[in-house]
């Protein structure tokens, strides 16, 4: 005899439900001379490879990126972003951010190529190379200056389906269905499993609902009555799964699932 052992788990994966961002506007950086004595003229500052991986980093530590950058403009004179800050990549920049504790950004680049002024003390960057930008809290350039980008007077705080402040709150709501997530989960095990309506029918009988099968409360001698009186209905484990919206009847069909299918394999196994 070959025994057909069948086993099966349900994965609940936990939705995040603090991914939410912050967008931020403001200034890379800026043709004026910065505090290591460099002045990086911006319109030559070669950002396609950046453009690739817009990376937002934390104090400039590649371990620690924390956004991504969303729109990049080179100008004479300075170079304009906006960016996306999220708050589960590192929620220690985030709420710095947020709270207007950090305001400033820091570019990263190799230099390529530039003059310098001994009079000056000053570096030109004339040709560079954009490998990253960090949100800082000492920046180089003291101009490098950025704020949360505002809708109506007050901060936006999104999600990650784009939606905002109070939409957010209730765009989340809809997102996370526990229940949902579970019965899905069952019925998708059930599919997988290939349990036929009529094989769970014959199992369901254990989970009529109770109110379903309730006796009429005066015993009708009538034989038209009696014609007329309807078995009382059976109700699939598929069908509680679906109709039922009470979480705990919802699991408690899960495990009952479990038990006949357990049951089911035993019996399959002593043949």
């Amino acid at each position: 005899m070959v025994k057909n052992k069948q086993y099966f788990s349900v994965e609940l994966k936990t939705l995040n439900t603090t991914d939410e961002f912050i967008e931020i506007q403001g200034k890379a950086t800026t043709a004026t001379k910065d505090r290591d004595g460099d002045i990086v003229v911006p319109i030559a500052v070669d950002t396609a490879n950046f453009e690739k991986n817009p990376i937002v980093l934390y104090q400039h530590d590649r371990r620690h990126p924390i956004g991504k950058v969303t729109s990049l403009e080179k100008k004479d004179d300075e170079i304009l972003v906006t960016a996306k800050i999220f708050k589960d990549m590192n929620r220690e920049a985030y709420v710095g951010i947020k709270n207007g504790v950090l305001k400033t950004f820091s570019i990263g680049f190799i230099g390529k190529d530039g003059k310098y002024d001994a009079d000056t003390d000053t570096w030109f960057w004339t040709k560079t190379e954009l490998l990253e930008i960090s949100v800082v809290s000492i920046p180089a350039n003291t101009d490098a200056v950025f704020s949360v980008k505002e809708l109506d007077g007050g901060q936006v705080v999104c999600g990650l389906t784009g939606k905002c402040n109070k939409e957010l709150k209730e765009d989340t709501k809809k997102e996370i269905d526990f229940e949902q997530l579970i019965k899905d989960t069952v019925v998708k095990t059930i599919g997988e499993l290939g349990i036929t309506k009529e094989q769970d029918d014959k199992e369901s009988e254990s989970l009529v609902d109770e109110n379903i099968k309730q006796e009429p409360e005066n015993e009708q001698t009538d034989t038209l009555d009696n014609e007329n009186t309807q078995e009382p209905e059976k109700v699939s484990l598929q069908e509680v799964i679906a109709q039922t919206d009470d979480m705990n009847e919802l699991l408690n069909a899960y495990y009952e699932l479990e038990r006949k299918i357990n049951e089911n394999l035993t019996l399959n196994e002593g043949e």
